[in-house]
């Protein structure tokens, strides 16, 4: 329950400040690997060792796909769900406002 409440929050937050994060679902399954592989190639570690590796993993694998969609030379490409054009919908992001502002 903890990763799908956390997955949601990194969609949640963004979309404060009117900034689309689409790719909370893969940054989880790709963090799960990671934290599987850990589990599975360091399974003899003491628990109390292999846990925060495990997180730490998780977090890793994330984080590196999330990294590549934040490293895009394109981020503002893709148009709202508004259907506004991409341009306009970029210039929002750079003002930090909505399309109301």
């Amino acid at each position: 329950m903890t990763p799908l409440v956390l997955a949601a929050v990194a969609v949640a937050v963004p979309g404060r400040i009117w900034l689309i994060n689409v790719g909370g679902e893969g940054q989880l399954h790709v963090g799960a690997i990671f934290a599987t592989w850990g589990a599975l190639t360091l399974g003899d570690w003491p628990g109390w060792m292999l846990l925060p590796v495990m997180t730490a993993l998780g977090f890793l694998g994330g984080g590196l796909w999330g990294g590549l969609a934040g490293s895009s030379t394109r981020p503002c490409s893709s148009p709202g769900s508004s259907g506004e054009s991409p341009a306009r919908t970029c210039r929002w992001a750079r003002r930090g406002r909505g399309p109301s502002g």
